[in-house]
């Protein structure tokens, strides 16, 4: 992974310039949804539509000594979510309750009056945005496997679970190896491993226990789209 995304092979210079390049992606970005906002009012669109910004994944920009996206550091798993609707939704609030984007499909189909599968209420943000008070917290997940960088030996599946301020990330061959666990309160950059301290053994054992429920159910899909 190392020959693809190291980002300990640029120069400062070179860093600053990256990181240059990517706020002027961004500010394009912004200018263009400007763009598009625009025109929806100009054609009466706008009234009656509700609009969503969001991500798949964030990147690096040398941070953590990466480019590229392709773990579960909060760069590149964090995304922006944001949603506008002022005959549904409260304006101008900030929830901080981390939640996944598969929530996108139930939240819509509830504000727009539509019947929300039941696998997909748990997930179901409308409520919480109508209010504009914080959903009930439970654990989020993210999965990932590396099959785009040919040097390395595996490509097995990498699951994230977050609940609460620790989030844990293993890989599963098939058994869970790899295993990484920080607590984002005490550690918001991510530098120590609290997987084998015996202070967070009880939350390591949960959160490893919740990841292999994960990748159960996630066999389990697979499972029944090929049948």
């Amino acid at each position: 992974m190392r020959k693809s995304a190291d980002g300990t092979l640029f120069t400062p210079e070179q860093t600053r310039k990256l990181r240059r390049y990517y706020y002027g992606l961004a500010a394009f970005v912004d200018h263009l949804i400007g763009d598009l906002l625009d025109w929806l009012d100009e054609h009466g669109y706008l009234e009656n539509t509700i609009v969503v910004f969001g991500a798949d994944h964030g990147t690096h920009l040398a941070d953590f000594g990466l480019v590229q996206k392709q773990t579960f550091f909060d760069p590149s798993v964090n995304v922006p979510y944001l949603f506008w609707w002022p005959q549904g939704f409260a304006q101008g609030k900030t929830l901080e309750t981390p939640v996944e984007t598969r929530s996108l499909l139930p939240t819509l189909l509830d504000a727009a009056g539509l019947d929300v599968p039941d696998d997909l209420q748990d997930v179901n943000l409308a409520a919480s945005l109508r209010a504009g008070v914080e959903p009930a917290p439970q654990p989020v997940y993210s999965m990932l496997t590396l099959q785009s960088f040919p040097e390395l030996d595996h490509d097995d599946p990498l699951i994230m679970v977050r609940d609460g301020s620790c989030k844990l990330s293993v890989r599963f061959n098939p058994e869970p190896c790899d295993a990484v666990l920080v607590d984002l309160a005490k550690d918001p950059h991510e530098r120590e491993n609290r997987i084998a301290s015996p202070d967070y053994e009880p939350t390591a054992k949960r959160l490893l226990d919740l990841a292999q429920q994960q990748m159960n159910r996630a066999h389990s899909r697979i499972g029944a789209k090929q049948a």
